[in-house]
């Protein structure tokens, strides 16, 4: 067991110990939470590193504003565990590396893992991937399938933006990977161990094809994702 437990951690960041129940969906970014605003907001939770939110929807929803990378990412994640949330749905960009287009939905199947937190909390040091919840995954491609076109796919999970080299991404295809992320590994894997059930959903906002990198900020990527949120909803 480890020294530091999340309630210690909790005590030096945040004076009231919230207390939670159910599904929360995750943002990397706090430019979401404009997109919520006629949606009756009200924030439960304002940490330099963790924003909650409620939104009135058919029924009440949680939407938490977590850092993003691996590392960051985890540690936030543990305290929103600890906060008595027991699903999650996780909502962010990845750059295809097979014939996904930008604008593309993918729901993950399997997150092959090239980060570090992983290691951590696996015995099994070997382990390639990680599966997020099928349960989950089910549900969301049933409550989405009429609104949105949802792809199945895998991701790999990197610490490092910068070494996404060609003989990297060369060795990903041959695994018959599709994207690349910076969290969903490690979330899962976090999630396997605290069993707790989690599934991401990704826009792709870049590709990687034949060597080359292709980026278009001309797509509103995050209302895409705001408007798959309120269709599980609506």
């Amino acid at each position: 067991m480890s020294i530091i437990q999340p309630e210690n951690y909790i005590k030096h960041i945040c004076i009231n110990n919230h207390k939670f129940s159910g599904l929360c969906h995750i943002f990397f970014n706090s430019a979401y939470v404009r997109y919520f605003e006629k949606y009756k907001l009200t924030q439960i939770v304002n940490l330099n590193t963790i924003q909650i939110y409620s939104i009135k929807l058919q029924e009440d929803a949680y939407i938490a504003v977590i850092r993003n990378g691996a590392s960051l990412s985890a540690i936030d994640f543990e305290v929103l565990i600890y906060w008595g949330f027991t699903e999650f749905i996780v909502y962010g960009y990845a750059c295809s590396i097979g014939n996904g287009n930008l604008g593309n939905l993918f729901l993950i199947e399997k997150a092959y893992i090239g980060e570090g937190v992983s290691r951590y909390y696996t015995n099994n040091k070997e382990k390639q991937y990680v599966v997020p919840s099928i349960t989950l995954n089910n549900k969301i491609l049933q409550k989405l399938s009429r609104a949105h076109k949802i792809h199945m796919a895998n991701c790999y999970t990197t610490d490092a933006l910068f070494m996404e080299t060609k003989q990297l991404v060369d060795s990903l295809i041959r695994l018959k990977i599709d994207c690349i992320d910076m969290e969903c590994s490690a979330l899962t894997t976090i999630s396997n161990y605290r069993n707790i059930n989690i599934s991401f959903i990704f826009a792709i906002s870049d590709t990687i094809r034949n060597g080359k990198w292709e980026y278009n900020n001309k797509i509103n990527l995050r209302e895409a994702l705001v408007n798959v949120l309120l269709s599980l909803y609506l």
